[in-house]
């Protein structure tokens, strides 16, 4: 089974046999979050901090999970809209290739509590649109990009590692966090 390794500087795709080996500069922190529509995994992710040396034994267990496929929006040449209309989004994956990312959650109110979604893109621009009071946190590595949050300059260049929090997040009763990992892309904040 090939699986899908996002949260990292590069994107990595395990073997045949689910083998897998993920490059990070020393010192990295991060986590790494597995992937494959139509699977659930154990552990769902793994938090490294300030990495030192060579992990081995990085383990996943995959599970069969037919609902899983339900929070995946995949575009490949093709726009990837998702929005909150009649559903809840947390843990929703976005992947979109040659095709912009829109994330939409102006239809309802979030649910209570941080939602998160993980958001990768490559040559396209992100575009959140989010109510007025939601708390935004926007956290991800852009390669060949840049980060605006609400025309606020968050991150550009060659490789950037941002976090954004909106004003009041932390008090915030709804809370938004994208995860997002961008290569030559923009991701962009909107009211």
């Amino acid at each position: 089974m090939r699986i899908v390794f996002f949260g990292t500087p590069q994107f990595a795709v395990s073997d045949g046999a689910g083998n897998y080996t993920i490059t990070v500069p020393l010192g990295w922190s991060g986590t790494v979050v597995p992937h494959k529509i139509g699977y659930s995994f154990t552990p769902a992710s793994r938090p490294y901090s300030n990495t030192q040396a060579h992990q081995t034994a990085q383990n996943y267990t995959s599970h069969v999970c037919a609902s899983c496929a339900d929070r995946d929006t995949v575009g490949v040449f093709r726009p990837a809209k998702v929005t909150n209309l009649r559903r809840d989004l947390k843990g929703h994956n976005v992947a979109a290739i040659f095709g912009d990312v829109v994330v939409d959650l102006t239809a309802e109110d979030l649910p209570l509590g941080e939602t998160t979604i993980h958001v990768y893109s490559i040559f396209s621009s992100l575009n959140i649109l989010a109510q007025d009071d939601v708390g935004i946190r926007i956290t991800g590595v852009t390669m060949f990009g840049e980060i605006k949050m609400r025309d606020q300059q968050v991150g550009n260049g060659v490789f950037s590692v941002s976090e954004y929090r909106s004003p009041g997040y932390s008090q915030s009763v709804r809370r938004l966090h994208i995860d997002a990992t961008s290569v030559f892309s923009s991701v962009k904040l909107k009211k």
